[in-house]
């Protein structure tokens, strides 16, 4: 996954308090979702694209009920900068 998603790190690290500041609505259930869903991703990625941030990585996944879970990862530190989960409009 590191090479694919062109990480320089060996570690991906989420600051849940950045990302509940960046994305309360991800929070507004129960927190503990968000932890899931970004070791879900991380763990078991389907799909690597190139982000329109050079310094981040889009890691991607496709999970049940027909959502995306995805992940914005900074290449050089290995911190989630984004992580949301979204309804696939395939």
């Amino acid at each position: 996954m590191r090479d694919l998603a062109k990480l320089q790190t060996d570690e991906i690290s989420a600051d849940l308090e950045y990302l509940a500041n960046k994305h309360p609505e991800m929070f507004s259930g129960r927190p503990t979702n968000v932890f899931k869903l970004i070791r879900e991703i991380k763990e078991n990625p389907t799909h690597f694209y190139a982000n329109n941030r050079l310094d981040y990585g889009l890691i991607v996944k496709r999970l049940d009920g027909n959502k995306i879970g995805k992940l914005a990862v900074e290449k050089q530190t290995g911190d989630v900068k984004h992580a949301t989960k979204v309804n696939d409009k395939t």
